[in-house]
């Protein structure tokens, strides 16, 4: 069972005022989701992305700590990977971007496709590929292709200032999946009034289900998730599933990315929506309550030796 991850790796200086004006230096973007998939299944993971000679080697090192984790869809690019800062002094921050990102070409994906058991698409910057790019994956794979709405739904002002906004292709990125994940505030967004409801979330979810998804996932944070679906008679269903309890909230970066990885992993074992929404709800809950990946992998160990 191979799990084709397609997103760039981030590379971020985040400025934190009410924090002391902390500044936290480090890459992420697809490497949160491989790192959260390898701690939950030994299948092997590939990621494709173009990175920035400068990074290169420190990307490819932080991986290979993964024996199932293939690099070879990793392209070095010349010239200095993408480099965002970002002053989080309002609801959505406000970014400076220094270097230029290259996006992930139909030609770089295709040679992979074949072989894919699962494709996971997750934009982390917004321009990791093209609108075009994520419909040809969805008409050539064999296998379904999970797609994360995330960054597509904040855009900048002349200054710099993000905001949510209501991308004009945002139905034609949003159909062209088997399933389909965002959350609250990019739906709402996208729907123009609230989520509140099972029933919001079912007349958000239809239009995208009737186009052909499978299903839809809108992530509540703390609150749980709606899951909406369709039956072989296109019936449309729809669940709130409660998130797991959480005793002490350390560090929620990287829960998206821990919810998607857990509805793969499991989806491949039974082919279940609901029990794989369920157990994705229960790892980013885990998530919620570790530092970093490396301790999320620790004590997700100790709680299936339980």
């Amino acid at each position: 069972m191979t799990i084709t991850v397609i997103g760039h790796v981030t590379q971020d200086t985040l400025i934190i005022p009410h924090m002391n004006w902390q500044v936290v230096n480090g890459l992420g973007g697809s490497l949160y989701t491989v790192n959260a998939l390898a701690s939950l299944t030994d299948e092997p993971i590939r990621l494709i992305c173009n990175v920035g000679e400068n990074i290169f080697d420190s990307v490819i090192s932080s991986l290979k700590k993964f024996p199932n984790i293939d690099v070879s869809g990793i392209r070095k690019v010349n010239g200095n990977h993408l480099h965002c800062y970002i002053l989080y002094a309002s609801e959505y921050g406000t970014q400076y971007d220094e270097g230029k990102e290259v996006p992930i070409s139909f030609m770089q994906i295709e040679p992979y496709v074949s072989d894919s058991d699962f494709i996971l698409v997750s934009l982390m910057t917004g321009f990791d590929i093209e609108l075009s790019t994520l419909q040809q994956i969805k008409q050539s794979a064999n296998c379904p292709v999970y797609f994360d709405y995330h960054i597509l739904a904040l855009d900048r002002d002349v200054l710099g200032n993000r905001f949510l906004r209501r991308n004009e292709y945002w139905f034609e990125w949003c159909s062209s999946c088997n399933h389909l994940q965002l959350n609250q505030f990019e739906a709402e967004s996208l729907s123009e009034s609230p989520i509140r409801t099972v029933e919001d979330a079912k007349l958000f979810s239809t239009p995208i289900l009737l186009e052909g998804v499978e299903s839809v996932a809108i992530t509540l944070g703390s609150n749980g998730s709606f899951v909406c679906w369709k039956d072989a008679y296109r019936v449309i269903h729809g669940e709130k599933i409660d998130a797991s309890p959480v005793s002490n909230v350390i560090d929620t970066t990287g829960c998206g990315d821990v919810f998607a990885s857990g509805f793969i992993v499991q989806y491949l074992k039974g082919g279940d929506y609901q029990e794989a929404y369920k157990f994705a709800s229960s790892v980013a809950g885990i998530k919620c309550g570790c530092s970093g990946f490396d301790d999320f992998a620790n004590v997700l160990l100790l709680s299936q030796r339980n």
